[in-house]
């Protein structure tokens, strides 16, 4: 809704009035709307049962494309009036929450909104505030917020954002993601994390369940794989086995795995059970995360 941009009501419970002072004008505004609609659009149509896969633009761009086309575009026009903003409520936060939801539009808000992400990501890294989210929150800032079997037919080819929006972002001093980032190896692009607070591969895997033991295991095994091919390094197979039944084990797996950070593509998936919350913090430059918390949910069953 771009709050540091355009004059808003609010909504209670959701979101407080919105006064920003700027030269913003009716056509620009118009403009955006139009594309946000266009998102909401598609969406509403692939919710639809069955679902209705919208087709592309006119201009044969998906409806994120347009719509990151038009975000950057104006981010960059008033970029003083966004920096303001990001100062003001972000930096200006004890504590940041990021919501559940859907994951495929999170990600794309962040994708279409890179300059207000990687400020967020700045000031956490920085100390100012504290970033806490749950589900669809926490896995944007992941390497990859991919869901296993979650993301039905459509989704990803309406709203994740083309690469040259990406690598185009016109953030001074580079853009979030690099050429590891972007090259398609370990990560697909389309489901790769737009708000990405650690250097640290991993992935998440909220609400855990049984179904997903077997894939978790494959993708730990290709990450596993990976580090041992370039660092030399022996990993336990016990270690990646249990990975994918616990997170506990899966962290130990990532602060291996996490030493190749600046080289490794495959990320470490993360099996996370209601109840359980993994916290991230840097000590004398490392990453270090360890667990809190009991499961409320039921423990896969890993007999056999």
């Amino acid at each position: 809704m771009k709050p540091c941009l355009f004059e808003d009501p609010g909504q209670p419970g959701m979101w407080s009035p919105q006064t920003p002072k700027t030269e913003v004008t009716a056509e620009e505004k118009d403009n955006y709307m139009a594309k946000l609609k266009q998102c909401r659009d598609a969406y509403a149509s692939l919710k639809k049962d069955p679902p209705e896969i919208p087709s592309k633009c006119p201009s044969g761009k998906s409806v994120a494309d347009e719509l990151c086309e038009a975000s950057q575009a104006l981010n960059k026009k008033y970029k003083d009036q966004m920096v303001k903003w990001c100062n003001r409520v972000l930096a200006g936060a004890d504590c940041v929450t990021g919501q559940g939801g859907d994951v495929v539009n999170l990600n794309m808000t962040f994708q279409c909104n890179q300059r207000v992400a990687q400020a967020l990501v700045r000031f956490v890294r920085g100390g100012k505030t504290i970033y806490a989210a749950h589900s669809a929150g926490a896995m944007c800032m992941a390497k990859s917020m991919e869901m296993t079997k979650e993301i039905s037919p459509g989704w990803l080819e309406t709203f994740a954002v083309s690469k040259e929006y990406l690598l185009a972002s016109g953030i001074a001093g580079g853009a979030m993601f690099d050429t590891k980032d972007l090259d398609g190896d370990g990560v697909e692009v389309n489901v790769l994390g737009a708000l990405p607070m650690f250097e640290s591969p991993f992935a998440m895997r909220p609400h855990f369940k049984e179904a997903w033991i077997a894939e978790v295991l494959e993708k730990n095994k290709m990450a596993e794989a990976e580090c041992e091919a370039e660092t030399g390094k022996d990993i336990s197979d016990e270690l990646v086995k249990n990975s994918s039944k616990g997170v506990q084990a899966a962290i130990n797996l990532l602060n291996i795995v996490s030493q190749n950070a600046a080289d490794q593509d495959c990320p470490v998936f993360l099996p996370l059970l209601d109840g359980q919350v993994i916290v991230g913090e840097w000590r004398g430059g490392n990453e270090v995360f360890h667990v809190i918390g009991k499961p409320t949910g039921k423990p896969p069953d890993t007999r056999g």
